[in-house]
């Protein structure tokens, strides 16, 4: 693997951000979101229309293969993956790396690809499902070996005279399936889709639905997603439901938004940001407790993720440079053991990350 202060001076150049460039990527970044919301509401009626109709499709093809197979006893920690940030005008997004847990063997997986926030190991460890940009308002999901070979777009293709739709948001099912999210502002064709890891099979599941920052529970059981409170305020709150989007219910209702949800590997459990904070609750909604929260030179934490044994967390921390809190100098890559103790940063880089996910390893 290339050496580590080699392989930061060669990144550093590209992905650092000037103050004007982070302002225009958090801009776009706001924009979509609030594009996406509005989408939701559009689909809502249509949801409603077809909810049930979906719930009975999701339900048949969730029974068609809802035995996964053999799947280790027990699993260890591998490589910790995650996005650097570049801001390229028109993208948000960046390309793919990986660090070993104790911070050596800093490797580059992509170039250029854009990818966004949603990157999900597959579950014996072998491969990672992304979800990629190529304006930033547009979204396909892509899978590629757990190496950086063998890149495969999986979905994307609009029909002839429809914008692109955006797909997002993919999770892997037990049996190595891709569930996805597809938002087409309403049209024909949103909800969440299903999808073999060849891009073959592609089945819409659940027409109408699509729940924001939505993840999938370990067991392809159910999702937990970010969602409107209803109050007009604009606050996000938590939400599960089973996997073909019936049975909601709401598990936070607080003045923070809720964010970034991550399933524990046994399902039992969340974690999340709220706020400034990183907190932990059942899937229940039970014992719920905060677990870090950003302070001092901490610009932003976020994107909290279970380590595949169990144990640990790991999430990011930015930092701002001296003298300018928009310029972001650097992220610390930071693993606490589950109930908070032990922190400790395993790597840091010069540039803006996100969203790390970590590779199980079959024991």
């Amino acid at each position: 693997m290339p050496d580590l202060r080699m392989l930061l001076d060669e990144v550093t150049g590209d992905l650092i951000p000037r103050g004007d460039e982070l302002r225009h990527t958090i801009d776009l970044a706001q924009r979509r979101a609030r594009k996406a919301r509005r989408q939701r509401l559009m689909a809502a009626g249509l949801a409603m229309v077809i909810g049930a109709a979906g719930i009975a499709v999701a339900a048949r093809t969730f029974a068609k293969k809802s035995t996964p197979p053999p799947r280790p006893a027990s699993y260890g920690n591998g490589v910790i993956g995650f996005v650097g940030i570049s801001h390229p005008v028109g993208h948000f997004g960046g390309d793919l790396y990986t660090v070993n847990p104790d911070g050596s063997g800093l490797n580059r997986l992509t170039r250029s690809v854009y990818v966004t926030v949603n990157v999900h190991f597959s579950p014996d460890g072998q491969r990672i499902v992304f979800a990629q940009s190529t304006s930033g308002f547009d979204s396909t999901v892509a899978v590629m070996n757990a190496d950086g070979t063998g890149r495969r777009q999986i979905t994307g293709g609009p029909p002839a005279g429809r914008p692109s739709p955006i797909d997002e948001f993919p999770s892997w099912l037990p049996d190595g399936r891709i569930a996805f999210f597809r938002n087409a502002g309403g049209g024909p064709g949103q909800g969440m889709w299903v999808v073999n890891a060849d891009g073959s099979g592609a089945r819409l599941v659940t027409p109408g639905w699509v729940p924001f920052e939505a993840a999938v529970s370990p067991d392809g059981s159910q999702v937990v997603w970010m969602g409107d409170r209803g109050t007009g305020t604009g606050g996000e709150d938590l939400f599960v439901a089973h996997i073909n989007g019936s049975h909601r219910r709401r598990l936070t209702s607080d003045p923070a938004t809720a964010s970034m949800p991550a399933w524990s590997t046994d399902g039992a459990r969340i974690v999340f940001m709220n706020g400034d904070a990183i907190q932990v609750i059942g899937s229940d909604g039970s014992g719920r407790r905060t677990l870090f929260r950003c302070t001092g030179s901490c610009e932003g934490a976020g994107w909290p993720t279970w380590s595949p044994d169990g144990r640990k967390l790991v999430f990011t921390v930015v930092h701002p440079s001296a003298g300018n809190p928009v310029h972001v100098r650097s992220t610390d890559l930071i693993v606490m053991n589950q109930d908070g103790t032990g922190m400790h940063v395993v790597a840091s880089v010069p540039f803006d990350a996100c969203c790390p996910t970590w590779q199980p390893v079959p024991r």
